[in-house]
């Protein structure tokens, strides 16, 4: 048999690959766990250091710590994470007996291209995530089974992290369950990101989105070997054919990269991790039990930890505990702790939006009179202190009355507000703007002189002009404003209000000297 790269032909038909006899031969003789040389069960003992480690490091201590473990994937969808598919000719086998072994240990997609007396024969042992091709059919019917097993394979990976579905790992670790024993242990790792909710809370979804597939992407990379789920939330599933000590070993490796990998825009990104072990036939709902209590106790314990289910039971056992009291106590104190956080969290938005809407008008969202008649005096008693600038500026609309007397209120506020917003865009980073009353409009600059301030409002003026306003209906709207403008006099400026009263006068000298203009 061939290997065949993608678009290449077999017997006129396109495949991404064609599977070799020779690998075939290879799967036969891989040596369980349990037959591990001295030498390298020695070198897995050992003790593995909790330095963070960069991702070619890890990738190969897991590599080498699982090269006899034998490749999980799920029974009724045995697909590999790229999607590939193999194609299996009959013809290429001596018998057609050879040829079902062939198939049955191919753990990816299969089209099988049998002759017409073979079908029958066929269709008792094929899997349904796989088809059946009749040598010589046209290339586009290939094309076509191709493209259903693609979607088959779609439908059983998560969409986000493009990890295999809990459904799957369910499914896999029933099959492993069933034949493990001693001498072929599987091991189930469950990993959950810590703070998941924090992060979503504080810096979006989106971002909480990107951690979860940057994870995928890392845990699969790692893990090449193994079974690889999101099972919920941030919490993923890490099935291997392997006993304890080695899983715990895959576990801390992941666990270092992890705490030392460079998320993007994100620091201290850490996970949990609790770790079960089959060595007998059992219910896949017990293993899974055993590696969420762990992984509890991990949280509870501080977080960013391997436990193993082995490990609560020794403890139970010396400290004359049940063990379910332990699993309660651990459950509890991590459920304690995050609805600790989402109080905390949920407290902190509330008042952060009452704050921002005590002090935030309705309809410009410019800072309210309120905000600015307080925050006004803490600049102008600031100023005075500290020998420093202040230039404050009053915007008024030029014929704001008449805009809502022809085209009503509707169009008076969305005047508004398209004015708000220009001048929010054209003032500097340090100045602030409030709405003073009506049509008008405060600009605060501190630390600045009576030049740079004609500069800013300026700048407002030219923009308003040329801002495109519009009608409710969409008709045009010309919207000009005038701007007075005074600088902090510390001999006649004993307080706000007359501060306030001379920057009123600039203002009705800008409109009476023919409007759109700065006056200081």
């Amino acid at each position: 048999m061939t290997y065949v790269k993608d678009g290449a032909d077999l017997g006129g038909h396109h495949l991404s690959s064609h599977f070799s006899k020779q690998a075939f031969e290879s799967r036969r003789f891989k040596k369980l766990p349990g037959e591990l040389p001295n030498d390298k069960a020695n070198k897995q003992s050992m003790d593995l250091s909790l330095q963070r480690l960069d991702f070619s490091a890890a990738c190969n201590q897991v590599s080498e710590l699982l090269s006899y473990a034998q490749p999980l994937r799920p029974n009724r969808c045995p697909v590999d994470r790229e999607a590939e598919i193999v194609g299996l000719a009959s013809s290429e086998f001596a018998t057609f007996e050879e040829f079902k072994t062939a198939y049955l240990a191919v753990q990816v997609p299969v089209i099988c291209f049998l002759r017409p007396h073979e079908v029958e024969e066929a269709v008792g042992w094929i899997r349904d995530s796989d088809d059946i091709s009749m040598v010589g059919e046209p290339a586009s019917l290939t094309r076509w089974r191709r493209e259903r097993i693609t979607k088959a394979h779609d439908r059983r990976l998560d969409s986000l992290t493009r990890t295999y579905c809990r459904e799957e790992l369910i499914e896999a670790l029933r099959s492993a369950c069933q034949v493990a024993s001693p001498f072929q242990p599987v091991s189930l790792i469950l990993m959950d990101l810590d703070h998941l909710k924090s992060i979503n809370d504080q810096a979006g979804v989106e971002a909480g989105d990107q951690i979860l597939r940057q994870m995928g992407v890392l845990v699969q990379s790692i893990c090449k070997n193994s079974l690889v789920s999101r099972t919920r939330g941030g919490e993923f599933g890490v099935l291997v054919q392997s006993n304890e000590s080695i899983a715990k070993r895959v576990a801390t490796i992941l666990r270092d990269t992890v705490d030392g990998y460079q998320w993007q825009g994100f620091v201290g990104v850490t996970a949990s991790f609790g770790v079960a072990t089959a060595l007998a036939s059992c219910e896949p709902s017990l293993v899974l039990r055993q590696a969420d209590e762990a992984l509890f106790a991990a949280k509870a314990i501080g977080r960013n930890q391997v436990v193993c289910y082995s490990e609560i039971v020794n403890v139970s056992q010396v400290d004359s505990d049940q063990l379910e009291v332990i699993s309660l106590e651990n459950k509890a104190r991590v459920m304690s702790e995050r609805v600790t956080n989402f109080v905390t969290q949920q407290s902190r938005r509330i008042m952060m939006t009452l704050h921002k809407e005590a002090n935030t008008d309705a309809l410009t969202q410019l800072f309210n009179r309120r905000y600015l008649d307080k925050q006004l005096v803490e600049e102008f008693n600031m100023a005075i202190v500290n020998d420093r600038d202040l230039c404050i500026a009053l915007v008024d609309l030029d014929h704001f009355g008449e805009v809502n007397k022809v085209h009503g209120w509707p169009t008076g506020d969305r005047t508004l507000c398209t004015v708000a917003e220009t001048i929010t865009r054209s003032i500097r980073a340090a100045d602030w703007v409030g709405r003073y009353g009506g049509e008008e409009i405060c600009i605060v600059m501190p630390d600045t002189n009576l030049e740079q301030a004609m500069t800013v409002c300026e700048r407002v003026r030219r923009a308003t002009d040329l801002s495109q306003c519009s009608t409710t209906s969409g008709q045009p709207l010309r919207i000009t404003v005038s701007i007075g403008i005074v600088e902090l006099d510390r001999a006649s400026d004993q307080s706000v209000t007359q501060l306030i009263e001379r920057v009123s006068r600039m203002t009705l000298k800008a409109k009476s000297s023919g409007r759109n203009q700065v006056q200081c």
